[in-house]
């Protein structure tokens, strides 16, 4: 028997792993290994100082030390997890061997032959949560161009200070819609400012074109809205990519408002 694989969860901007831990706990409890590193733009430190290419360089650390050690890997990815995730993977599609990936994140000692065609770890599957899902050369605010985001609305809608952190005004609308007031209020105490240069950050990932995918797309989403889920999506299938696309009535928290449910993303994707 297969044995199940391992789950790498890359957790959207604003938030921590904390946030997900409802949500890992359900996977972990369903038999699965779960790792959700904490990406170093998302810790509040002001003035920001890490980047894209830092949450990038970590999540690539992770897939690394994964994959050298023959773990078939399922990567989850929610919201701007998404940009890291497309970019950080390009080397690690199933299956990865010593001399598959362009660059190793951290120096490791050259494997004897017979280790070499061991280690056939690597992904096997890319599930978007209302993640974003770019082509090369975009970034978040190309797809908030294209929606039509004037600098007035952002502004009505989020909190930029003088050191280049911003923050949604109303986070528990818009990011947890639907869940009880102790929860929300958990949640958004939560939550670190984010830097705005992040979003603006240009991606250069592909892997959607060679993987596997799945999307979820909420559709009471605020933070990124089901026409920015449809956009993105749009552009994906329009390069002749297939993408399983499964429909919520969920706000942009999928995997707090429906835990259970997504853990049963998880399952049928692994059966199939």
């Amino acid at each position: 028997m297969t044995p199940k694989p391992t789950i790498v969860l890359i957790h959207g901007a604003w938030h921590t792993p904390t946030h997900y831990e409802p949500y890992t706990t359900a996977l972990k409890n369903a038999g699965f290994e779960v790792h959700c590193p904490h990406l170093p733009t998302c810790t509040g430190k002001s003035p920001p100082t890490a980047t894209f290419a830092d949450d990038v360089s970590l999540i690539r650390q992770t897939l690394h030390s994964l994959t050298t050690t023959g773990k078939r890997i399922l990567l989850i990815m929610h919201s701007y997890g998404g940009c890291v995730g497309t970019d950080a993977a390009q080397d690690y599609i199933y299956p990865v061997t010593s001399t598959s990936t362009s660059e190793s994140p951290t120096p490791t000692p050259t494997p004897n032959p017979e280790e070499k065609h061991k280690a056939k770890g690597g992904i096997i599957h890319l599930l978007y949560l209302s993640a974003y899902i770019l082509p090369p050369g975009s970034s978040i605010q190309t797809i908030m161009d294209k929606a039509g985001v004037s600098e007035d609305l952002w502004a009505q809608y989020m909190d930029d200070d003088e050191v280049g952190l911003t923050m949604p005004r109303d986070p528990g609308l818009w990011f947890y819609g639907g869940l009880d007031e102790g929860t929300v209020e958990r949640c958004v105490k939560g939550l670190v400012r984010f830097p705005v240069s992040v979003l603006r950050e240009k991606t250069g990932g592909d892997v959607w074109r060679r993987c596997p995918v799945t999307y979820v797309r909420t559709e009471r989403d605020y933070a990124v809205p089901k026409g920015f889920q449809d956009l993105m999506l749009e552009g994906v299938k329009g390069e002749g990519v297939q993408v399983r696309v499964l429909g919520f009535e969920a706000c942009h928290s999928v995997f707090l408002t429906n835990v259970e449910e997504m853990v049963g993303v998880v399952d049928g994707i692994v059966r199939d």
